[in-house]
């Protein structure tokens, strides 16, 4: 059973407790004996409970759509009406020998039918709107959980995406050198073999720590390095304090692909890629940046693959669309990235 329905049965069950407390109460002000107070309680309640626990039942198996809430109220007048029958039959026959209260009874038999519709009605409307509670409850946790499979979803096609992008680049490293420096291009392969395997066991939900990525990226700027020698410098400066941040893993592989593509693919001298991490307050900083051709395409490419399916990923993660900022200046690009470290 349903909690939100648990709860509306305890309430109900308590309501109906004190109901027939009160009936019995009233009865005693108006004179009438203990004895025949708690029965014609006990009678009509008891009446009255199999009443509301029938239209109860329609209403979690039915529930009226618009322009039908007259059903409801249909259906409580005809249940008030079939107590009022049973409960005039019922209770007399019971109570005979109690002549004060048959006299009480039958001059009050109008008011007791209202009464009695009244509770029965509202009855059914606290059913009614628990019904509906839950429905909206229930639409609502499958509308959350369509969002999250769609989300990992999305991230799961951005995986898909990222490596064979990667591949695609490696691969060609590896073509150019395989004729002309073969021991480069198995050196290569090996590299890349060992790098792939940690990408596979990677959840692009979860989140690894700072120190654990940049492990991983060093061994992509160590397939890199295979092909372009001298002509790759990096340089790296990490806080003290920035290192346990935890980040989304590969977060920093598409910067630094992209650094590679429009820095290093596109001079022949040599090419300083440089990144910078830190930690303020509750947010990590990363920032890599560097050189390019004046006449480089990346001029008018804006964001690459590889940056638009960061900036996607980091809004499905995070629900920001701010984390993600690029400038260039003086022939240098630089792409910032902000990680929240939510706790």
């Amino acid at each position: 059973m349903r909690s939100g329905i648990k709860n509306y049965t305890l309430r109900f069950l308590l309501f109906w407790i004190l109901w027939a407390s009160l009936h019995v109460l009233i009865l005693k002000q108006a004179d009438i004996s203990f004895k025949s107070a708690l029965l014609d309680s006990l009678i009509s309640n008891f009446l009255l409970l199999l009443t509301a626990l029938i239209v109860n039942n329609i209403l979690i198996y039915y529930q009226p759509g618009p322009g039908k809430a007259w059903y409801v109220f249909l259906w409580c007048l005809l249940l008030a009406s079939i107590w009022y029958v049973a409960a005039n039959f019922l209770i007399p026959l019971v109570i005979n020998y109690d002549t004060r209260f048959i006299y009480l009874f039958n001059s009050t038999k109008l008011l007791r039918f209202l009464l009695a519709a009244f509770l029965i009605t509202l009855s059914a409307l606290s059913m009614w709107m628990t019904q509906l509670n839950i429905y909206r409850n229930e639409e609502n946790t499958r509308r959350l959980e369509i969002q999250k499979l769609a989300k990992e979803a999305e991230l799961s096609g951005i995986r898909q995406q990222l490596q064979p992008h990667f591949l695609f680049n490696t691969l060609n490293s590896v073509s150019a050198l395989a004729t002309k420096q073969p021991e480069k291009a198995r050196t290569m392969i090996q590299q890349l073999s060992d790098f792939l395997r940690g990408t596979i066991k990677k959840d692009l939900n979860a989140t690894i720590s700072l120190s654990q990525e940049l492990q991983h990226i060093q061994l992509y700027l160590d397939i890199e390095k295979v092909r372009f020698e001298n002509r790759l410098v990096t340089k790296m400066e990490v806080t003290k304090s920035a290192e346990n941040a935890l980040i989304p893993p590969l977060i920093l592989l598409p910067l630094i692909e992209n650094a590679m593509k429009y820095g290093v693919y596109e001079s022949l001298g040599e090419t300083c890629i440089e990144v910078t991490i830190s930690l303020i307050n509750t947010d990590l900083f990363i920032k890599v940046c560097n050189p390019y051709e004046q006449d480089s395409v990346i001029k008018n490419k804006g964001l690459g693959f590889g940056l638009n399916a960061l900036s996607r990923r980091l809004f499905l993660l995070y629900g920001r669309a701010d984390l993600l900022k690029i400038s260039h200046l003086n022939n240098v690009f630089c792409v910032e990235l902000t990680i929240p470290q939510i706790k």
